[in-house]
């Protein structure tokens, strides 16, 4: 199967929006990346412990999404956006934790009704 031009451009114009934010205002934003990825990687160690990859929750994906940003804000704490994503992932992890609990909760409603 072949792509048609307009696929491939689309394609080359993202790429190049995406090498200007890497090779621009990016490092002044949130440092080097190999530092902010090894400062990034030393936090999720930590909170991740000896846990492994099954053992993830959807609410462990948001709890990334807050420790990502505070590797960000480490280099520029004034960084309003990433406060922003923040305060928007510890929302959506909270709200992952209590749907799986009220999911939870309505499963264990269901096996005691059925078996009485």
């Amino acid at each position: 199967m072949t792509q048609s031009p307009s696929e491939i451009t689309l394609r080359q114009d993202m790429l190049r929006k995406a090498e200007q934010l890497v090779a621009n205002g990016r490092n002044n934003e949130y440092g080097e990346p190999l530092d902010n990825m090894q400062r990034t990687a030393e936090m999720l160690a930590a909170y991740f412990g000896n846990r492994s990859g099954r053992s993830f929750e959807a609410e462990d994906v948001a709890a990334i999404g807050v420790i990502l940003k505070l590797g960000r804000l480490a280099h520029n704490p004034a960084h309003e956006d990433s406060w922003t994503d923040i305060a928007g992932y510890a929302a959506i992890g909270y709200e992952c934790i209590k749907k799986t609990s009220l999911a939870a909760g309505l499963g264990e409603l269901l096996k005691d009704a059925v078996e009485n």
